[in-house]
């Protein structure tokens, strides 16, 4: 029986000291092809063809971040606001219920 661990992160098969040979080494020949799929795919999207290439991948990197920042600073405006408008309503409650509880008696 092959006892089958894998990595955490790509989940590729490791070999473990109870196995035969024989199966560890189909085990670490199907873990360097999908290694090499993925460092494959990687290549591909970091392919550069030239340095104006390269700037145009930077200033996409920095709109990102930039992009990220805003998100960020945007989700905090809300929060606060949203808190603001919470506590408000929360405020205007406790304002009106006397006023309910009055016209119950």
């Amino acid at each position: 029986m092959t006892i089958d661990t894998q990595t955490p992160h790509l989940g590729l098969p490791l070999p473990h000291p109870a196995n035969t040979l024989e199966a560890d080494v189909l085990r670490i020949r199907a873990a360097l092809g999908q290694l090499d799929a993925h460092l494959s795919n990687i290549d591909a999207l970091l392919h550069v063809e030239d340095a104006e290439d390269l700037d145009t991948l930077h200033e996409i990197v920095e709109a990102v971040k930039l992009a990220h920042e805003d998100i960020a600073a945007l989700n905090a405006l809300v929060e606060t606001e949203v808190a603001a408008a919470a506590q408000d309503l929360k405020d205007e409650i406790d304002a009106l219920r006397p006023l309910i509880y009055a016209g119950l008696s």
